[in-house]
């Protein structure tokens, strides 16, 4: 015991004494993260499709659920199309099946996001949003207010063509507390999970009045919710176009 303690003693003064090993050892595991999940969404988007990831993961029989869980949290992390990953389920699972699924997937996946984002790149990320981000949406994103940030990402959620990627990775750079993140991404993600879900269980009925009417609950959920961010973001976008007019 005497032995480790006084080995235990020295390293730590040695890490006191050299503060700039440290941040640059921290430096190095955070640039190793960035290329990892750089290299790792090029190698997804050249690779991954629909059908590949149907059957891999109906080739996993009995732990197919899991196999389906394990790509949620996983694979959006490298810009993975999460669309692709609901028909997917859609089609494996079913509409009731799949949707549960996936939203235990889609949330554990926006807390590994989130606490990626936090620990690779907030201040990266924070000035990129001052730069090319309009002074309204700024207000919006980098506020300490939660019902404000809540309301942003919630509103962000609902939009199919808005990154369910992008939103998890910028959430992690704002101020939004960990418990409002995982609400507003649970509440937000309901109407396009169970559309999705429907969608990808009916795709191989072309032509049925089923897939039908999964076509036209997906236009619904691509049109409303972009009159819902009009409506919610309206003085943003147009304060971007005037900003653009002016440059």
């Amino acid at each position: 015991m005497p032995l480790t303690s006084a080995h235990n003693e020295n390293a730590n003064r040695s890490l006191q004494h050299h503060p700039a090993g440290r941040r640059l050892a921290v430096l190095l595991v955070k640039v190793l993260v960035a290329a990892v999940i750089l290299l790792a969404s090029w190698y997804v988007s050249q690779h991954a499709s629909l059908e590949t990831l149907r059957t891999t993961i109906a080739a996993s029989g009995a732990l197919s659920a899991w196999v389906y869980l394990a790509c949620w949290i996983v694979l959006p992390a490298f810009l993975f199309p999460v669309p692709v990953l609901a028909l997917a389920g859609g089609a494996l699972f079913g509409v009731v099946k799949g949707t549960l699924l996936t939203l235990v997937g889609a949330l554990l996946n926006a807390a590994f996001m989130y606490a990626l984002a936090r620990f690779v790149a907030k201040d990266f990320v924070t000035r990129l949003v001052r730069k090319h981000v309009s002074t309204s949406l700024q207000k919006r994103l980098l506020t300490t207010n939660q019902w404000q940030l809540g309301s942003v990402f919630f509103v962000m959620r609902l939009i199919p063509l808005v990154s369910y990627n992008m939103a998890n990775y910028v959430a992690g750079i704002t101020n939004i507390r960990f418990w409002v993140h995982m609400l507003e991404t649970f509440l937000g993600i309901i109407p396009g999970t169970v559309i999705f879900l429907n969608m990808g269980d009916k795709l191989y009925q072309p032509g049925s009045t089923e897939f039908w009417i999964a076509i036209a609950l997906l236009a619904v959920l691509i049109i409303v919710p972009l009159i819902i961010a009009r409506a919610f973001f309206g003085e943003v976008v147009h304060e971007r176009k005037h900003h653009n007019s002016n440059a």
